[in-house]
């Protein structure tokens, strides 16, 4: 969701501050994460995002994966 100060995730419990230009306080975004910054943790590892997988998308010598 985009807030003044600019994305709020998961219910407001990260923040992500970027540029706000054309997007409307309260509108939904969707954010794409590069593979490479992501990795499996424990649950209750600091800073780690708690997300659940909604589709695997297959293409090919790749792959989209949606998390909620």
């Amino acid at each position: 969701t985009v807030t003044l100060d600019g994305l709020s995730l998961l219910g407001g419990s990260r923040k992500l501050g970027v540029s706000r230009t054309g997007l409307a306080v309260g509108s939904k975004v969707a954010v794409g994460v590069r593979p490479e910054a992501v990795r499996m943790v424990a649950p209750g590892t600091p800073g780690a995002l708690a997300a659940s997988v909604d589709l695997i998308e297959e293409l090919g010598a790749g792959r989209v994966i949606y998390v909620d």
